[in-house]
């Protein structure tokens, strides 16, 4: 982020990935969800209206837990957790906006 205020990425998870979990690592907060994710999935996670959709699909159900984040000013390092991923097939998109505000 290379503003001087926090902003709030769009995390796209393409599967295949089981119970994914998305963190920022700079702020130690994350979100867990239950679910498993075929190649054909993708699940959005817009952090700044706190949503989650699934194929396009109303999927609030699959957070299990965790704390909702940003994206502070400066580096921010993002991790993404899970099982039965594969390498090269499960993918992460993390999309933002530098923040002026």
């Amino acid at each position: 982020n290379n503003g001087w205020a926090d902003t709030y990425p769009t995390i796209d998870v393409k599967g295949p990935i089981t119970n994914p979990s998305v963190g920022n690592l700079t702020q130690n907060k994350q979100l867990n969800f239950v679910t498993t994710l075929i190649s054909t999935d993708q699940l959005v996670i817009d952090l700044y209206n706190k949503l989650v959709t699934l194929n396009g699909q109303p999927a609030r159900n699959l957070l299990l837990s965790g704390e909702w984040f940003s994206a502070q000013p400066g580096n921010n390092q993002f991790t993404i957790n899970g099982t039965y991923t594969l390498a090269g097939d499960t993918s992460v998109t993390i999309s933002w906006n530098s923040a002026f505000v």
